[in-house]
């Protein structure tokens, strides 16, 4: 009895001690296998970190550049702008020196006169007194009056004599002509003169006036030579100078 309880004993402790090697062969594998999955999730979460990286890189590229290019084009557009202010401003003054040399240099020609006409009048009053004696006229000491007129008017064309001033003046050198209206004596023509003159005394002259009508009064002393009148008004030139004599 006893042998027999020893042999199943003994047999009780090879069954359990095989059991216990398979259960320790089986918790090996289920570890070599827990390990493999821990490996393969840790791989596939570095994967996907690595991806999310990579767009976050490529999302702030696409940033950078948009910002860029916005601020590339802002200072395109400012330095566009900038220019054409430039131009426009270059182009304002230009214009604005080309008005002013057009004024200086009297290129307003038949615009309204913008000066008294005291220089003018001076001018025609030297003329008269130093055309020629007899000279385009049959009576001695007259002067042809459609000369004297035509002077007139090229005085009031340039500015030199107000336009009313130019009526008013031919209008007294009709009344006074003689010989039928085509003639007129020196020297109620200088009267005439002289009296627009008295009105016009307390205006000063225009520098630079007399040597712009230079032409029209040597065309209408036709250059001839005659004795010299000595009357002066400066800066005006001399009647000798105004004549060629």
């Amino acid at each position: 009895m006893q042998e027999r309880e020893e042999e199943r004993s003994s047999k009780r402790e090879l069954e359990l001690s095989e059991r216990l090697a398979v259960l320790e062969a089986q918790f090996k594998v289920g570890r070599e296998r827990a390990a493999e999955v821990e490996n393969a999730r840790t791989m596939r979460l570095d994967i996907v970190l690595d991806l999310i990286r990579s767009m976050w890189r490529a999302l702030l590229l696409i940033v950078l550049l948009c910002a860029a290019a916005h601020y590339g084009l802002a200072f395109f557009q400012l330095r566009i702008e900038r220019e054409a202010k430039a131009e426009s401003r270059a182009a304002s003054e230009q214009a604005a020196n080309n008005a002013r040399d057009a004024k200086t240099a009297g290129v307003a020609g038949s615009m309204e006169p913008q000066i008294a006409g005291k220089d003018g009048l001076i001018l025609l009053r030297l003329a008269v007194e130093s055309y020629p004696e007899g000279g385009g006229a049959p009576k001695k000491g007259a002067i042809p009056l459609s000369g004297l007129v035509s002077l007139i008017d090229k005085f009031a064309a340039a500015g030199a004599i107000m336009a009313k001033d130019a009526s008013a003046l031919k209008s007294e050198l009709l009344t006074h002509a003689v010989e039928g209206g085509k003639e007129i004596m020196v020297e109620a023509a200088k009267k005439l003169i002289d009296k627009f003159l008295d009105d016009k005394k307390d205006e000063p002259l225009v520098k630079g006036a007399a040597g712009q009508l230079m032409v029209q009064v040597n065309q209408f002393c036709g250059g001839a030579s005659t004795k010299s009148h000595p009357k002066p008004a400066p800066p005006t030139p001399k009647p000798r100078d105004l004549c060629g004599k």
